[in-house]
């Protein structure tokens, strides 16, 4: 069965790419290596080899929830300050 070119193309999008464009040892990597989406991609990660390039980060899964729950509380934190700010 032959999909649509957009189906394809969304099939081997750079998004479905479980480690994304950044890869371990390159520069981007250690600055976007705490972000949000990296994060949780690490503490997400049940099944497979552990040693794969893909998921080596410098921390492991329980240090990748404390850095995800860090982000929660600035990201509420900044909600709350722009909420007082404009509703003030």
């Amino acid at each position: 069965m032959r999909r649509p070119s957009w189906q394809a193309s969304l099939a081997h999008s750079p998004a479905n790419d479980p480690a994304g464009s950044v890869h371990p040892g390159t520069p981007e990597s250690r600055t976007s290596s705490a972000a949000p989406d990296q994060v949780g991609m690490v503490v997400m990660h049940l099944a497979g080899p552990q040693d794969d390039p893909r998921w080596a980060r410098d921390y492991g899964p329980w240090t990748g929830l404390g850095i995800l729950v860090l982000w929660t509380a600035l990201t509420l934190v900044g909600g709350l300050l722009v909420l007082r700010r404009r509703d003030a």
